[in-house]
């Protein structure tokens, strides 16, 4: 009996992400991933970046295209703030 790919994702992702964390240097997540791992809007993730909660990092290629990401260390200094805001 074999397990379908796909639900194997989830899985996937969560080792992917332990192993990434673990290796040497900042990682840096879209904002969709960010939105995914606080379970919120990416219009919120937004919302905290304009806010200045969160301190993002601009990829942008050029002078007029942003693309912003966000480091793996900034996401965790966030949910540790909250963690002791709570």
């Amino acid at each position: 009996m074999s397990v379908p790919t796909k639900a194997l994702e989830p899985f996937i992702d969560a080792i992917a992400d332990r192993v990434l964390d673990r290796m040497a240097g900042p990682r840096v997540l879209s904002l969709r991933n960010v939105s995914e791992r606080l379970e919120c809007t990416e219009k919120h993730v937004r919302h905290l970046i304009t806010a200045g909660q969160l301190k993002p990092v601009d990829i942008g290629l050029g002078e007029t295209t942003r693309t912003l990401r966000v480091s793996t260390d900034e996401l965790r200094r966030y949910l540790e703030l909250k963690g002791r805001a709570a």
